[in-house]
């Protein structure tokens, strides 16, 4: 042994210990990777369902154009056609009218009909009522006639 051969032991102890020490590093390191790799994983999840919520709302905004588009289409035509259903609006508005006068001329008729109705339903029973007392009348003249013939034969 020479007299410096302590150093070479020392030497090795402490590259052991800075082999031990990059090794407690290394490990570190990897466990450190492995926990970034894990977040990232994790933050790519999120990626994705951001990315999936924003295909759905893209979707939606383009649905509610496409039904915006369409319900603007549809009250654009029907305002065209307002002219149109104004004139029908006035020529059905006309025609109720006519209608109308026409329902109230013959109500009108109907009154006078049933008025002249009346009139014969009460001339007929004023004719009924005296012919029920003429046939009364007839009747006691015929039977009081009987009763003379019969006294007159009596007395022959």
């Amino acid at each position: 042994r020479r007299p410096g051969g302590t150093y070479h032991f020392e030497r090795a102890s402490e590259l052991q210990a800075e082999v031990s020490c990059a090794r407690d590093e290394v490990e570190a390191l990897r466990d450190l990777l492995a926990e970034r790799d894990r977040d990232i994983q994790g933050l790519r999840r999120e990626i994705a369902t951001l990315e999936e919520k924003m295909q759905r709302d893209e979707q939606a905004v383009w649905s509610a154009n496409t039904a915006t588009r369409a319900a603007e289409a549809k009250g654009r035509a029907a305002a065209s056609r307002v002219p149109e259903l104004e004139a029908v609006i006035g020529s059905l508005e006309g025609r109720l009218a006519q209608l109308e006068s026409q329902r109230v001329a013959e109500n009108e008729g109907f009154r006078e009909v049933t008025r002249q109705l009346h009139e014969e339903r009460a001339a007929k029973a004023e004719a009924t009522t005296v012919a029920v007392e003429l046939r009364a009348e007839l009747d006691r003249l015929v039977g009081e006639r009987r009763q003379q013939q019969q006294q007159q034969q009596q007395q022959q």
